[in-house]
């Protein structure tokens, strides 16, 4: 009889899985594509020119290689940047710079100042892209000084006085001797406000080394290197002995801010069921019905600089 119930129960899951089976087919989603979209990364330093980068966007499942960055690339025979300071309209050149797309929209009539304002238009594609930012007095860097990890490795913290009674907002950039500008440090939050520490003594603590967030830039390691997770917690974030190291103390308006902080958003959030997505904010305007993505943003600036001598010395230096 237990034989009979077992014959029937295998019959019957046999049965059912061909059911199953049978009910199953294969469906083709065609997911639409977003058309591409003008994308601004701008920014005029305190006491330097204003420096605009243009690209399109991409679609979400489009592959990704060398070529596929370098056609993003919108140039100056597709664009043209205008900056004012109310005063003086420059319309930046195409120039090189010495870092990955290797060429971008620069100024050349004048330079940052505090407390004032700069427009940006865009003309691309038929369409004007518009923007406003505004450079606030710099914040004085306090002290400097590295924290070191071992006899050859350290990280930086930087202190600062945060004025009372005030809404201010800051970033952190970075560079080594051996890199020709200054950027956020690699895998950490560059930005931070003084909302829960108005009038405090405010600071970046474990600030690394600061690296293009670009993967055609990672192709200095060799595949050992990669393999090596004390490598990549050494040569890869942190400084070593016999570095020159310059820090960047950046205050930016709040507008400015509100758009890396849901930058960050988005990046913390990217990939996690557990939460929504977060919209990557704009400051850039444009006309009904066009999509546009990127920032404009100013900033005031104060830099500090040490030599890592050894881990018992470490010597201020000027600016490089």
């Amino acid at each position: 009889m237990r034989e009979n119930l077992y014959k029937i129960l295998i019959i019957f899951v046999l049965v059912l899985l061909t059911v199953i089976s049978s009910c199953i087919k294969d469906i083709t989603v065609d997911i639409p594509q977003a058309d591409p979209c003008l994308v601004v990364d701008g920014y005029i330093d305190l006491d330097d020119y204003p420096v605009v980068y243009l690209s399109t966007s991409m679609a979400y499942f489009q592959e990704l290689d060398t070529n596929a960055v370098n056609d993003m690339q919108i140039t100056d025979q597709k664009a043209v940047v205008i900056v004012s300071d109310g005063t003086i309209s420059d319309t930046l050149q195409y120039l090189p710079i010495q870092h990955w797309p290797y060429k971008c929209f620069q100024g050349t009539k004048f330079v940052g100042q505090q407390r004032h304002r700069y427009d940006l238009k865009v003309l691309y594609g038929g369409n004007t892209y518009t923007s406003s930012t505004y450079i606030p007095d710099s914040i004085s860097i306090d002290t400097v000084f590295p924290t070191f990890m071992s006899d050859t490795f350290a990280v930086m913290r930087i202190n600062w006085k945060d004025p009372k009674n005030e809404s201010n907002y800051y970033s952190i950039h970075v560079k080594n001797q051996t890199q020709p500008m200054y950027y956020r440090p690699y895998a950490l939050n560059h930005i931070i406000s003084d909302k829960l520490t108005d009038g405090q003594e405010m600071s970046f603590a474990m600030v690394v080394k600061g690296m293009e967030r670009n993967a055609y830039y990672d192709n200095f390691f060799t595949q050992e290197e990669r393999d090596s997770f004390a490598y990549k917690l050494g040569d890869i974030f942190c400084f070593r002995v016999g570095d020159s190291v310059s820090l960047k103390l950046s205050t930016m308006d709040n507008i400015s801010y509100n758009v890396w902080e849901s930058w960050y958003r988005n990046w913390i959030t990217d990939g996690n069921p557990f939460t929504n997505p977060a919209t990557v904010k704009t400051n850039i305007d444009a006309p009904d019905g066009i999509k546009v993505r990127g920032f404009w943003a100013g900033y005031g600036c104060n830099y500090r600089s040490l030599y890592l001598y050894s881990k018992d010395s470490v010597v201020s230096i000027g600016e490089f």
